[in-house]
């Protein structure tokens, strides 16, 4: 059955998730924010922070997901290079016309894979991750632990590239990666190179079967340890020592009623999210930003782009 998964940032709400399952059949299932939705064989229902709902099929591009009307950002793989050939190709869409997704989760069935590597970080029962890698149409797609978080278009007459990322191995705590393509003449083939951590990591498969080179052949058919539970130890924050764990929490540095006018605060993430309310009553969700002041200009920019006449209070510019 056809599975679906959209990600979507709400302003002042953060980021939510819906799961579709055996989308538009009799035994369709919609999971929200991991529970299962009561009213799953319906194509309009109620969602997080009383939002509407809704799933439409479009001809050319499938299922999408409408949060109040606006249109979920998706990912399609059959985009040809061309243009804006970025991961999100927000050029060809209006400021304002979608919602923002903070992830894209994808599906082998989605793509054209070509290998697939394993390694360790931490230890293997919790730290064991996974890197997909698709080339088709002269675009590469990297998926790391089942995101979509690289796209790199290339041009026939190119014979290497490269597509960086980062790891996610804790909350806030990121990993270096980079994946080589190398265009092999003499064997007229691509061969890839997966870096993490400064360590190289074989293939553990190939679209081929075959794991002939020596670098995309596993020593012991184990995956290569990256980081080890020492390193990562050092690379995460060190816990509080347990005299202080019931100390006072400070208040968060701004509070929503001394924000600047179109900002409000995710207390889940810390970012400073930025939203305009347009003369039809929605909310255009402008981003989220690691400082106010950047959430307040991007707020004004929009407010001069959709809405000129809209008054700002002077005392809630930024001085």
């Amino acid at each position: 059955m056809a599975t679906k998964v959209w990600n979507f940032l709400l302003p002042g709400a953060g980021s939510h998730s819906v799961r579709v399952e055996g989308i538009g059949t009799s035994e369709q299932q919609v999971i929200i924010d991991g529970e299962l939705h009561s009213h799953t064989e319906a194509l309009t229902f109620m969602g997080p922070e009383n939002t509407l709902l809704e799933l439409r099929h479009q001809e050319k591009t499938g299922w999408i997901l409408l949060v109040d009307g606006l249109v979920v950002e998706d990912y399609h793989r059959d985009r040809r290079p061309g243009g804006d050939e970025s991961l999100r190709e927000l050029k060809h869409h209006a400021e304002g016309s979608f919602m923002i997704s903070p992830s894209f989760v994808v599906s082998e069935a989605d793509l054209n894979v070509t290998r697939k590597f394993q390694f360790i970080i931490g230890d293997f029962k919790d730290g064991l991750h996974e890197v997909t890698l698709a080339h088709e149409h002269c675009v590469w797609q990297v998926v790391c632990d089942g995101e979509l978080i690289a796209r790199e278009a290339h041009r026939l007459a190119d014979n290497n590239g490269d597509a960086s990322f980062l790891v996610n191995v804790a909350p806030g705590l990121h990993v270096r990666a980079i994946v080589h393509m190398l265009w092999l003449s003499k064997e007229r083939l691509w061969s890839y190179k997966l870096t993490v951590n400064g360590v190289d990591v074989p293939a553990s498969w190939r679209s081929d079967g075959k794991l002939t080179s020596s670098i995309e052949t596993p020593d012991n058919g184990s995956p290569p340890v990256v980081m080890g539970p020492e390193e990562l130890m050092a690379l995460a924050p060190l816990p509080q020592p347990e005299e202080d764990a019931h100390a006072e929490v400070p208040a968060t540095p701004a509070e929503p009623a001394t924000l600047p006018q179109g900002v409000s605060v995710d207390h889940t993430t810390g970012k400073y999210l930025a939203n305009l309310r347009i003369k039809s009553g929605k909310f255009i969700f402008l981003g989220e930003f690691s400082n106010v002041a950047q959430a307040h200009d991007r707020y004004l920019e929009a407010v001069a782009t959709h809405c000129p006449d809209k008054a700002v209070h002077p005392r809630l510019r930024p001085t």
